[in-house]
Formats: C-alpha cells, sequence, structure tokens
C-alpha cells in the first residue's frame, strides 16, 4: 500500500497472510442480515482460503509510525463522493461500533501493539472475526450510483487537549478528538450478492480459474487490478505462500513440542503460566494460594530434561542465546492458546462448526477455518511480542526434533471428535443439570478450588507442560454434584465451570461396573486419541470412610505396550470445610497390536493388571469452597 503523505506514515496490512495479494480487492458483494446489517463478504480478502462455513471475513491492521500512547485508531467506509477529514480537524465521535451497535459507523481497532524494532504501533481491527464488516450505504437503481467507487478510510486521532480525560467524561461529552493522520484504501465497488454471477458467489464447486461473468462495470475479470508479484529468484521454499497443510503443520509442530516438554524445562516461565491461567478459571481478583505447578517441578525426577531435542542437542535449547528465545515464544504461544481456548468467543464459533457436522463439503471448510482461526491467534500473539513468525518458530523447533510429530489425522479426529460432542451437548441443553445433593455423596456437592498440594507429590517420570495445563483446565476449579439414577445408584457430576466447549461434564454412575463417560469436566471429548493414548473407560466405587468416592479410569495406548490406569479418590471429612483428592496414576503392560476401538468397556478393563502395575504419580490436592470475588 502507499502511504498518504503526512506527518505520520500509515499503512494497511494482513498480519500472517503469505498469499501475495494485494490488501484489498476491486470489488466486493454484501450480503443482507436481519435488522438490516449489511455484511461485506470476503473483507478485505479471503486469506488463507476463502471460508464457507459463515459469512467470509478476516481482520486487517494499520501500522503508524509513532508510539504515541494518547493517540487511538478508526475506520469508516465511504464512499469515493464523500471527502475525507483533513488533518488537524478537531472532530466528535459518537456513533461507535460494538457488539451492541453492529451498525456504528467508527469502528475502533480491538489491540495496538508497540513494534519495537521499527518504533511504530500495530492497530488491530475485526481481530476476532465474529462481528463481520458492516457496510451501510444505501445504493439506488441508477447505473451511476450503484457502480460508483467506495474506500476504507483510516483516521488516526488524538484526544482534544478541551476534552475530557477520562472515559466516562469523553462518552457523555461526544469525544472531541484531533485528526492526526488518514490513510485511504484503493477504491472499491459493492455489488449485491443476489446479482452476482455464479463465480464471485464463490460457491464450493468453482475453482480460481472461473471468470467473472457479471455484467458491465461489474465485471471485475479483466479490470486493471494489480497482480500478484512474481516470487523473487531468491525466494526459498519456506518463504512461498502457505497452503492451508503448512499452516496446519506449522501449528502441529509447536504442539508437537509442548506435548513433549517437560515442565522442568520451561520452570523460569511457570508463574507466568499459572498465574495467566488461574485468571481465567477465577477470574481476575483472584489469590492462589499455592503453586501447583511450582510442587510438580519440584518433585520432578528430570526438572532440566528437554523431550524435545536429542540428548546430544540438550543444551542448545536452555543455553545457547539464539536458540534460548524459542522457548520463550513457545510459551508465549501457550499463554495464548489459553486465552483463545477459554474465551467465550471460541465456544460460540465451535458451536457454530457442530451445525456442519453432518454436510461433509461444509465440514471441511469448517475444520480449515478453525485451523486458520487458530494460526491467525497465535501469528498475532508472535507479531505483538517479537518478530518471529509462526512459520520461522516451526523451522526452529522442527531442526531440533527428536521424535517424529503428531499425524494429520490426529487433528481431524480431534476436531470431528469435538464437534459430535458439542453437537450432542447442544442437543441435550447441558448448561444447567439438576444436581439434587440428598443423598450419600452430599458432602461433596458445590463448588470447589484448588488451594495446596498435602504431603508433596511424589513423581517418578517427567510431566509435559501440556498434560499439566489439559489437567488443571479440568481441576483447577470443579462444579460438583451428586444425584441418583433411575436404578437407584448414586451419580457424580464434575464440571469446570470455565469450559473448553459448551457441552455436558463427566457423569461417573457410582456403581462398580466398567462404563465410558462421554466428555471431560473441561468439555473435551473422550474415546479419541489425544497425545496417544484413548482415555474414557472408568469405575466408579463408594468407599469408606467419610462416604468417599473412587473413581479409577483407564487410558489405552493408540500404538504403545503399556496403558495407564489413574485413581481419583475423593471425600470430605465430617465437619470439615475441605475435600481433599488423592490422585495415583499407574502404569500397566498391554499388547500393543490391540484394537481398543472394537471392544466394549468390559472388555477394555479386562486388560487391566492390578498385579504388574507401577506407580508413576501420586498426591493429595486439596480444595476449599469456591469464594465468588467482585
Amino acid at each position: 500500500m502507499h502511504e498518504q503523505e503526512d506527518e505520520l506514515a500509515m499503512e494497511f496490512v494482513k498480519e500472517g497472510c503469505d498469499c501475495h495479494r494485494p490488501v484489498f480487492e476491486p470489488k466486493y458483494l454484501r450480503t443482507h442480515r436481519a435488522g438490516s446489517v449489511k455484511l461485506i463478504r470476503c473483507f478485505p480478502h479471503c486469506c488463507p482460503s476463502h471460508s464457507f462455513a459463515s459469512f467470509c471475513t478476516s481482520s486487517i491492521g494499520l501500522t503508524v509510525s509513532s508510539q504515541d500512547v494518547d493517540t487511538v485508531a478508526f475506520l469508516r467506509f465511504q464512499s469515493a463522493a464523500t471527502s475525507t477529514l483533513d488533518r488537524g480537524a478537531v472532530i466528535s465521535i459518537s456513533d461507535v461500533r460494538t457488539s451492541d451497535n453492529v451498525k456504528g459507523e467508527w469502528i475502533p481497532s480491538e489491540s495496538r501493539s508497540l513494534l519495537v524494532a521499527t518504533t511504530a504501533t500495530l492497530f488491530r481491527f475485526n481481530h476476532v472475526h465474529h462481528v463481520g464488516w458492516h457496510y451501510g450505504w444505501m445504493g439506488t437503481s441508477t447505473k451511476a450510483h450503484r457502480t460508483s467507487p467506495h474506500h476504507l478510510v483510516a483516521y488516526v486521532l488524538q484526544r482534544s487537549a478541551s476534552s475530557s480525560t477520562t472515559k466516562a467524561a469523553a462518552a457523555s461529552d461526544g469525544g472531541r478528538f484531533v485528526v492526526r493522520g488518514v490513510l485511504t484504501s484503493p477504491s472499491f465497488i459493492v455489488m449485491s450478492y443476489r446479482r452476482a454471477c455464479y463465480a464471485c458467489q464463490k460457491h464450493r464447486n468453482h475453482t480460481a480459474s472461473t471468470k467473472c461473468e457479471c455484467e458491465g462495470e461489474f465485471n471485475v475479470s479483466s479490470t486493471s487490478a494489480p497482480s500478484p508479484p512474481p516470487p523473487s529468484t531468491s525466494t526459498t521454499s519456506q518463504e512461498r505462500p502457505l497452503s492451508s497443510t503448512a499452516i496446519e503443520n506449522d501449528l502441529r509442530s509447536i504442539l508437537h513440542c509442548v506435548q513433549l516438554t517437560p515442565l522442568g524445562a520451561l520452570v523460569r516461565y511457570l508463574p507466568a503460566i499459572e498465574s495467566h491461567l488461574a485468571r481465567l478459571v477465577l477470574g481476575h481478583n483472584y489469590k492462589v494460594a499455592a503453586s501447583l505447578l511450582a510442587s510438580l517441578v519440584h518433585a520432578s525426577p528430570h526438572r532440566r530434561t528437554c523431550l524435545l531435542l536429542p540428548p546430544s542437542s540438550s543444551h542448545m535449547f536452555v543455553g545457547h542465546q539464539g536458540e534460548q528465545q524459542v522457548d520463550g515464544l513457545v510459551v508465549e504461544c501457550v499463554l495464548q492458546a489459553l486465552t483463545s481456548a477459554f474465551s467465550n468467543n471460541y465456544r460460540t464459533h465451535f458451536g457454530h462448526y457442530a451445525t456442519f457436522l453432518f454436510d461433509k463439503p461444509a465440514l471441511i471448510d469448517a475444520y480449515n477455518h478453525w485451523v486458520a482461526w487458530w494460526s491467525s491467534q497465535v501469528t498475532h500473539r508472535l507479531a505483538s511480542h517479537s518478530n518471529a513468525s509462526l512459520a520461522e518458530l516451526a523451522r526452529r523447533i522442527n531442526k531440533h526434533a527428536a521424535s517424529p510429530m503428531l499425524s494429520m489425522s490426529d487433528g481431524v479426529e480431534y476436531f470431528v471428535a469435538q464437534l459430535r460432542e458439542v453437537y450432542l451437548g447442544t442437543a441435550g441443553h447441558p448448561s444447567k443439570m439438576p444436581f439434587p445433593p440428598n443423598n450419600a455423596l452430599g458432602t461433596m456437592h458445590g463448588l470447589w478450588t484448588f488451594s495446596h498440594v498435602h504431603g508433596g507429590i511424589d513423581l517418578r517420570l517427567p510431566m509435559s507442560l501440556l498434560t499439566v495445563l489439559r489437567c488443571m483446565s479440568m481441576l483447577y476449579v470443579m462444579d460438583i454434584g451428586t444425584a441418583k439414577d433411575e436404578c437407584g445408584a448414586s451419580v457424580l457430576h464434575v464440571r469446570a465451570p470455565v469450559p473448553l466447549y459448551n457441552t455436558i461434564g463427566s457423569i461417573f454412575v457410582v456403581d462398580g461396573t466398567p462404563r465410558v463417560f462421554r466428555a471431560f469436566p473441561n468439555g473435551e471429548s473422550t474415546m479419541t486419541n489425544m497425545s496417544g493414548f484413548i482415555h474414557g473407560d472408568y469405575i466408579a466405587n463408594a468407599s469408606s470412610p467419610h462416604d468417599a468416592v473412587e473413581v479409577r479410569v483407564f487410558s489405552w495406548p493408540v500404538d504403545a505396550a503399556f496403558a495407564y490406569v489413574t485413581r481419583c479418590r475423593a471425600a470430605v471429612a465430617p465437619g470439615s470445610t475441605q475435600m481433599s483428592l488423592d490422585i495415583q496414576v499407574c502404569r500397566f503392560p498391554v499388547e500393543a497390536s490391540l484394537d481398543w476401538s472394537t471392544m466394549t468397556s468390559i472388555e477394555r478393563c479386562s486388560h487391566y493388571r492390578r498385579d504388574m502395575e507401577a506407580p508413576v504419580f501420586q498426591g493429595c490436592f486439596v480444595y476449599i469452597p469456591h469464594l465468588e470475588i467482585p
């Protein structure tokens, strides 16, 4: 994009875009939604590919050659017939676009980042992709008006010295600002989706080579739109445009790293990770009494081992200055993954994906959109905190990978299994389940928060960061309900108050019979390949004293020759306000060639060999009643 001749250098950018196309297209289609909302599709352009799963939209960034914290940025769609504001003009802004005012004229940036290397600021717009780009321009029946050009105009503003300094006061006085900079996009035309040709509507069976067949000036197949620049002769294979498969491979490399890296290799980052997770599940005002991650690291027999690298190269990860940066970048990805995964937007998006479960073409599009969404989340985080890209971080990880990565089918299998669970959970309306506490397990009924570890932890094998974070998402806070089923057996419901997915929690029938629980407390689906094991089989028994309950959860290997059993024993002593949760994980041998998917739960559990099990983890976790912090 060409910069405006202005005091501030400004540029429209597409973060994470490697398709070498212009940021803006010469023509956009517009669809009408309820409430007179008119959404521009595929704006500013489809990247990495067109989305059929919902209205196609993406984010846009604005770089400004200033790091003045007093400036703000807004976007506004304008007809070319409307003059842009002059630099130095003093204006008032009242019609700001929000989730409650989706047709607001002024579109505010959702976040800003300081680009240290260039002393610039990056403003992001429509970062979460769930609102879309509304443009309320009213066309007429005249040809000249219907084909009139439009622009997206970016304004960098600074609060007027005479304006109120507080946000509340600014809202009441209309928010007076001084225009510091203006940037106008190349012109484009806006066309009704219903009037567009089949190719421009981008149906699933159209190809990129299909030419526009719209009438007259709406036909842009031979317009003067700039062509993508040819790759430089010095362009390496890693720098070529990324396909969705390449993006998926990059994400898989980072996940592979987090899955195989023990806690001890990231010990200096653990306080920040635990604090971030605690805020997401407990609230910003809650203080964690004791560090769970610190207890696990202290108990680890291999505190400084990194399974990501071969033994001869492990020192490079923790010592060499160039490679030492990798762990920090991986942690940034972890922090962003936690923020995104626990967000209501993610749960809402995934609920929308579930509607395409029985439409195979749409299901494939939904999966690609899901991968692209995660890529954008991680890319934006890396861009905000370093100059590294997702592809560069993946290459640096793969350079020292000591074991094969996850297969491509793992991501698809997880996605489809989770869609199925969310679909079933939505159909069952699981948001609020009755938990009558009038049975023998009633002392456990309620909301419980992790307090501390009692008596230390016995850990025989290193635990990966991914395993620990997944467990913490389930057990850091537990909403426990107790009930009776139609046969009179006690039933235990365990659910995380802030789940990853909108579905049911774990349901355990306490009758000593091998069964399958459908979902983990955090909403993740069971009976699918998760880090090389299939979880879901359990046996639950009531035990004495203090009306305790013990649940044994079995984890069967996909291709290994050993399985795991996790014993969880929960109890509340009479007169106590604390609940203890004793957890023991043991490993036992099994045949590596067994096909667990063809067996019933009883058949799978018959392969359990208690006489040959070896403990690998044991600890007692103490919980207290959860206190809501205002």
